[in-house]
């Protein structure tokens, strides 16, 4: 085989591999070639730490799910998709500084609700503060001092809700967090979807045991308590906290 032969054979599996990877990155709404002016993208690189943890934070604190960590991973992408997303502009998954502009035009939430939740189902911790860092920190150190599983912990702004269900099958416990805006019902139905893809059977009153409901302002709704799969009876347990339906 000649070294034009070899060479052609080795641009075309480049060639297909590139390809591959770019459809793969089209399927999840995200344009590898990018789409508007190579100039107008912010310039977030790994030699750009300081810069690239001044966008993680501002992210994080307009409530995106998104770690200050100065590396730029498939979180901070996927970060990028939903405001392009909510500005109903070009999936890029690339951030452009109009974009970045629009975001730092839109002030963080000054209420902020978090909920720590122990691994194993035995602890819940909801704490509030003005800032997301400082009520997760708070819940969660809270939450491990009480436990020796491992905790987790979610925010929310405002009057979102916060949920969490347990469920387990054999040795295999499973823990589903979900926030929602409208009810807790509603944060629920997405921790049973969850349960239900996961493998669990949130209805049967065997598979999940546990259930709480924070509201991210006014506390607990219920604290932690047993229940026959996620469904909220919205009844007191000596310890509800008069907050909206």
């Amino acid at each position: 085989m000649s070294i034009f032969v070899k060479v052609a054979a080795l641009l075309l599996v480049v060639i297909s591999v590139l390809v591959s990877s770019n459809r793969a990155m089209a399927s999840e709404g995200i344009n590898p070639l990018g789409i508007g002016p190579r100039t107008d993208i912010v310039n977030l690189t790994s030699r750009n730490n300081d810069k690239l943890k001044e966008v993680q934070k501002a992210f994080y604190d307009r409530g995106f799910d998104v770690t200050v960590s100065g590396k730029l991973g498939r979180e901070t992408i996927n970060a990028f998709v939903q405001l392009q997303r909510a500005l109903k502009e070009p999936i890029t998954g690339r951030l452009t500084s109009g974009q970045w502009k629009k975001l730092l035009a839109e002030s963080p939430p000054t209420s902020w609700g978090a909920l720590a939740v122990s691994t194993d189902g035995t602890h819940a911790e909801a704490h509030s503060q003005q800032t997301r860092a400082l009520a997760e920190q708070i819940a969660l150190r809270n939450c491990l001092s009480k436990t020796k599983s491992d905790c987790w912990v979610r925010s929310a702004p405002n009057y979102y809700w916060i949920v969490s269900g347990w469920c387990r099958l054999g040795n295999r416990t499973t823990v589903f967090l979900r926030i929602d805006g409208i009810s807790s019902d509603k944060a629920f139905a997405k921790a049973n979807k969850a349960a239900i893809k996961d493998g669990f059977d949130p209805y049967n009153g065997k598979d999940c045991f546990q259930a709480v409901a924070v509201h991210a302002m006014f506390g607990y709704e219920h604290t932690l308590t047993e229940r026959e799969g996620f469904e909220v009876e919205h009844q007191a347990d000596g310890q509800l906290v008069d907050v909206p339906n």
